[in-house]
């Protein structure tokens, strides 16, 4: 009698969505696709902080693996193919969609951002029936997981802000072609302008109102940055003997020979630079370049007072030192 099969194929990527979905629900509500429309989503997301869910939501292709190849962890990735038209229908989805490959053994899950990795090469690969993404072995998840991955909650609101370009020249596409083809009445072609009119309007507040919000938050960012290089500056004991001009105008520990004051002084010049024309995002480049300079700069003090001060004394107490240095949470 002739039954039908559970192939080795689907039996993996069963208990690969499981595992996917059971090291998720820390940080995420996830609702599984009806599987007998298999257009490559096999999940959605919804993140959750403190079991409150978040308006941030992603998809989820969800692939087993049984082993990760030896060669596959000497690059540090491993490759998976996709066909280039479930990457279109990933672009026509209104959340980003990351792709999962699950070690079932391990049950450690890797991700990627598929999309983001072939921005630049989607017209290209129109010509192709399919694709090869590399998944980095250092994006990865699993039962011990705790917070939102660094780079998801970015991934979606970039995804989120693109859409709307997408949505509306969707729209102005369909609307040209319904009263050129069809003579759409002038009632419901005015209802949409003024929607759209209402959107935009919208969306232009929220912009300014997101630019106030980003300067004030460099403003505490640099504040916070020159407290901490305030209080290596006041370690005289080592910072006198290495640093002769002081932590904040010493120029030896960045690329760029630039002090922490040179750097603060730009920064706040492209601050008030932005605010009289916040439509030249070349500021705002600017001024993130220089947030990471000082950043980096406050490290490498840091760091090499901790190694000099633990050289000079080994068995003195550096704790507060180290904090401060690898202690710090990192903005980049």
């Amino acid at each position: 009698m002739k039954l039908p099969m559970y192939s080795k194929e689907k039996k993996q990527g069963n208990i690969a969505a499981d595992i996917l979905k059971k090291n998720l629900q820390k940080i995420a509500i996830v609702n599984g696709h009806d599987e007998s429309i298999d257009l490559g989503i096999d999940m959605r997301a919804q993140i959750i902080k403190d079991g409150e869910p978040l308006p941030l939501f992603f998809n989820i292709q969800c692939k087993g693996k049984e082993i990760i190849e030896e060669d596959e962890i000497k690059k540090d990735y491993f490759s998976i193919c996709i066909k280039t038209a479930t990457i279109n229908f990933w672009r026509q989805q209104n959340e980003v969609t990351f792709l999962f490959v699950v070690d079932n053994d391990t049950e450690k899950c890797f991700w990627v951002n598929p999309l983001k990795i072939l921005e630049s090469r989607i017209d290209e690969i129109q010509n192709q029936d399919s694709v090869s993404v590399k998944v980095p072995l250092c994006n990865i998840i699993d039962n011990k997981i705790n917070a939102v991955p660094m780079g998801w909650i970015e991934d979606i609101l970039i995804y989120m802000a693109t859409q709307q370009e997408q949505k509306v020249e969707l729209l102005e596409n369909t609307v040209l072609g319904v009263t050129e083809n069809y003579s759409l009445d002038i009632t419901t072609t005015v209802s949409v302008l003024k929607e759209l009119k209402k959107n935009a309007d919208n969306i232009n507040n929220s912009y300014f109102r997101i630019c106030e919000t980003l300067i004030k938050s460099i403003k505490n960012q640099i504040e916070e940055t020159l407290d901490s290089a305030h209080e290596l500056d006041q370690m005289d004991e080592i910072v006198r003997r290495w640093c002769p001009d002081g932590v904040f105008l010493s120029t030896s520990f960045s690329k760029k020979k630039k002090s922490i004051r040179e750097l603060e002084r730009e920064m706040y010049s492209l601050i008030e630079t932005f605010h009289n024309n916040k439509d030249d995002f070349t500021n705002l480049d600017k001024l993130v370049e220089c947030d990471m300079d000082m950043e980096d700069i406050l490290l490498n003090v840091g760091g090499f007072l901790y190694e000099m001060a633990c050289e000079d004394n080994p068995f003195g107490n550096h704790e507060k030192l180290y904090e401060m240095t690898f202690g710090r949470r990192r903005k980049y």
